[in-house]
């Protein structure tokens, strides 16, 4: 079984925070929910990780902007999204309007997020 893991940014310091099921002392899941009661985490920035690595071996969360797709020279850039009427994670694509639920490692690169990287989605797409 996977741990279920998610992060959000410190309103204070601007850092991402970590919590997981698995996690002891600040990293445990039970810090991580009481720093977002206390509100030291900005609820708009909380995201699950996937589960998966991208080529680099980044973790891979929901809000990451993501570099994909099969060939080099035809690159997609977009969006980690939970996607509620399938039940699981995709990647929204801009330039065709929906999701893609293909995340082969080989050409997934997280290149940044939606809350300090807006403007990725627009370079193409």
């Amino acid at each position: 079984m996977r741990p279920i893991k998610f992060r959000g940014k410190c309103r204070i310091s601007g850092e991402w925070k970590y919590g997981n099921h698995y996690g002891t002392g600040r990293e445990s899941l039970e810090l991580f929910w009481m720093d977002v009661a206390d509100g030291l985490i900005i609820l708009e920035t909380i995201g699950q990780s996937t589960g998966l690595k991208d080529k680099n071996g980044v973790e891979i969360y929901e809000g990451d902007r993501c570099k994909f797709g099969h060939r080099k020279t035809n690159r997609d850039i977009g969006e980690v999204i939970f996607e509620q009427d399938f039940c699981a994670f995709g990647c929204w694509n801009n330039r065709v309007k929906r999701p893609t639920f293909h995340f082969c490692q080989d050409d997934f690169e997280v290149i940044g997020n939606r809350w300090e990287n807006g403007e990725l989605l627009d370079e193409k797409g």
